[in-house]
């Protein structure tokens, strides 16, 4: 049986939402800024859908939160030309 990637993708868990509740929960967001060194206006873009994180900044939030790296919106890589 073929699953389409779209369910795949959809069972994954949103890591934006996973890092919103643990900032609900456990700390704020100026906090969890200053802990992995990031500024607060960023990580509020993070949190919007806005910005993307880079893969050190996403292992440093996954070690503070416990929020895996890979559901973490990553940063588009930019295209080298040839």
């Amino acid at each position: 049986m073929l699953v389409a990637k779209s369910q795949i993708m959809s069972d994954i868990p949103d890591g934006r939402a996973l890092l919103a509740d643990y900032i609900s929960k456990e700390t704020t967001q100026a906090a969890l800024a200053r802990a992995v060194g990031c500024s607060a206006s960023h990580l509020s873009l993070i949190l919007k859908g806005e910005r993307g994180v880079s893969l050190g900044l996403a292992k440093r939030i996954s070690a503070a939160t416990g929020v895996p790296v890979e559901t973490l919106p990553h940063e588009k890589t930019p295209e080298v030309a040839a």
